[in-house]
């Protein structure tokens, strides 16, 4: 296989954390006004915490497209129709707050909804595990099925201890019989833990201190052109031809955000608790937005788990069908498929993330593979001439989300007296349906010299045009990450014992299990964090475009020729020739009885033919596709079985 590429191509996607008890805490911890004080000064160089999606497009040129470049000049290549859109987002993901002692308020007498105190905890836990990715880059693959697959990968490029910024990169690699592999633009990602003071601010009579969110700033970009392949060869039963395709790309490379409405929605298995099978969430973003999710969360109803979600996708899901909420429930977004990245919930999710079709026309004269009685005589072979025109086309999807959520799980029906659980994940999916047509057709006129002129004894043009194969949502999904956090225990229901004299629900707690991309469980979470914010690692290179041309193993088996040619010769002196005979035979069909049929009916089944694959190793003709699969309209007469 031959390969063009500006930069090494690198494959990448995954990632895991997990917090229990009271939250997480690192080796060195500062009481919460230290920790105020501490990150006032920091306040200013952070966005607001609105948490709005504000997204900008601009066009480019095709030199600002490095894809568009590769493909564009590559030897033999032609572009046009040349499109291209660059696009940048920005979104804050709401990680949670932290919390302060009431003023004159004994422990006994704290009135909350159980929720806050980690919101530190949980944005550390997802800036560390995307900086993780210096360690192993995340991958998500669907395997390769006839030529097609696909890669998504998601790695670092560099990380500031000063600013807590993490800068990282998310690229797919797509591949395709005919069309060969080619990188979408890579997309640029950055990720900042702000915070900010939440004065005012209260869960119950427990004040809230800081906010925070982690800061997501996406570039990506989306472009199309037409454009023709570099060349190559494809076996017939004449011979090795060399063909040109012709093919077209497409790529979009989104960044979707959640909403900020706070409306009511359910999220599958995101907290694995005991308790009732339906979570009622919150959809927020930003930090701490104030009365509409307080009011919210302030007021949750004890039938059902509630809580907070918040969350930001790159890419594309796909999936054909789009969820919409149960009818009546449009509000509550009832049952919405968060975490299940294989199916999408709004139109744009369910998009593609690259398209790639590719053509190309063989044809060949196959007169010397006709029988040697139509080939001497009074037999005059003036046409006969096979054209195949194949056609791929791959559907790509992918996406990485980073979720955070908070939620509450009623133990039993008594204010206070709920499990609480905070958490991060970040799940990364891939997957690509393919499928091949084929249009087919064949030409043949013979004429016998007679004492009146040529008379024309065979005319037959047989097409078809059919799909061979679909290979549908070969998907490969795994979930990145989970960071989970709980408190200690439940406040008992009698007050008057404890935890409510050792639990001040502003502790912010210890991390539970925390998995990272390589899939092993770190053993002491909360000093993986505290080396992550203490550490700078190298920087690393972002991978550029690449493109390889196609393996011909994986072009020749979708190939499929005309065989077993039903024609039809009446009688002539002095030859063999008489009636219905077969052309270009195939040496074996598989195929059932049920699908096999005899070329004996006298007309009725000139033109009728099967299609078959080519081994050019062993020179065999292989049935893959009987007439009766492809009927035109010159075999529309019934068949007779044999």
């Amino acid at each position: 296989m031959r390969s063009y590429s500006l930069a090494a191509i690198v494959p990448t996607l995954s990632v895991v954390v997990a917090c229990a008890s009271a939250g997480c805490a690192v080796a060195t911890d500062v009481s919460p006004d230290q920790l105020e004080e501490n990150t006032e000064a920091a306040e200013g160089a952070v966005s607001t915490p609105s948490g709005d999606a504000v997204t900008s497009t601009a066009t480019c040129t095709t030199a600002q497209n490095p894809v568009l470049d590769l493909l564009c000049k590559l030897p033999g290549a032609s572009c046009t129709a040349k499109s291209c859109k660059s696009t940048s987002t920005d979104f804050e993901v709401f990680t949670g707050v932290t919390n302060k002692p009431p003023t004159n308020v004994a422990p006994k007498d704290v009135h909350t909804n159980g929720y806050g105190a980690r919101g530190r905890r949980i944005g550390e836990a997802g800036l560390c595990l995307l900086k993780d990715l210096a360690n192993t880059e995340a991958k998500a693959q669907a395997l390769p099925n006839h030529g097609f697959s696909a890669t998504q990968r998601v790695g670092f490029e560099s990380f500031s201890k000063t600013t807590k910024t993490v800068k990282a990169w998310r690229q797919m690699q797509v591949c395709a019989p005919f069309f060969g592999c080619v990188n979408p633009p890579t997309q640029r990602i950055t990720a900042t833990l702000v915070d900010s003071a939440s004065a005012g601010k209260m869960l119950g009579n427990l004040p809230v201190l800081r906010s925070y969110g982690l800061l997501f700033h996406s570039e990506g970009q989306s472009n199309s052109t037409n454009f023709s392949l570099p060349s190559f060869p494809i076996y017939t039963p004449i011979g090795p031809l060399t063909v040109t395709p012709s093919a077209t790309y497409k790529a979009n490379m989104p960044a979707l955000t959640g909403s900020k409405t706070h409306t009511p929605l359910y999220v599958r298995g995101l907290a694995p608790v005991p308790g009732p099978a339906e979570w009622w969430m919150g959809d927020t973003a930003g930090r701490y937005p104030g009365e509409a999710i307080e009011s919210v969360l302030a007021s949750s109803p004890t039938s059902a788990p509630t809580g907070w979600v918040s969350q930001i996708a790159f890419g594309t899901r796909g999936s054909g069908d789009v969820w919409v909420p149960v009818s009546g429930e449009a509000s509550r977004n009832h049952g919405r498929p968060d975490l299940e990245l294989s199916r999408a919930r709004t139109i744009p999710e369910a998009g593609d993330s690259a398209v790639l079709t590719a053509s190309a026309n063989v044809s060949y004269n196959f007169k010397k593979l006709l029988p040697k009685p139509l080939l001497s005589g009074p037999f005059n072979v003036t046409q006969a001439t096979v054209w195949v025109k194949p056609t791929i086309r791959g559907e790509y999807q992918g996406q990485f989300d980073v979720v955070a959520a908070e939620s509450m799980n009623p133990v039993i029906d008594v204010a206070d007296s709920r499990e609480n659980l905070a958490q991060i994940r970040m799940p990364s999916s891939v997957s690509v349906n393919g499928s091949v047509e084929v249009a087919v057709g064949l030409d043949l006129v013979i004429k016998v010299d007679t004492p009146f002129g040529d008379v024309t004894v065979v005319d037959v043009h047989p097409k078809a045009g059919a799909p061979l194969a679909e290979w549908p949502a070969t998907k490969a999904a795994k979930t990145a990450g989970t960071s989970m956090l709980r408190w200690g225990e439940s406040p008992a229901v009698n007050t008057s014992q404890g935890p409510y004299g050792t639990m001040t629900y502003v502790d912010e707690g210890t991390y539970g299990p925390m998995t990272t991309w390589s899939g092993s469980t770190i053993s002491n979470p909360q000093q993986f964090v505290q080396q992550c914010l203490s550490q700078d690692p190298p920087s690393k290179p972002v991978p550029g475009p690449a493109y390889t041309a196609p393996n011909p193993a994986d072009v020749q088996p979708l190939v499929e020729f005309p065989c077993n040619v039903c024609v039809n010769v009446a009688p002539q002196p002095g030859t063999s020739v008489s009636g219905p005979m077969t052309v270009l035979p195939s040496t074996s069909n598989p195929l059932p009885a049920s699908k096999q049929w005899a070329c004996d009916s006298y007309g009725g089944q000139l033109g009728c033919m099967d299609l078959c694959v080519y081994d050019p190793a062993t020179g065999a003709t292989t049935v893959k596709h009987s007439a009766t699969e492809i009927v035109s309209a010159q075999c529309s007469a019934a068949y007779r079985v044999k």
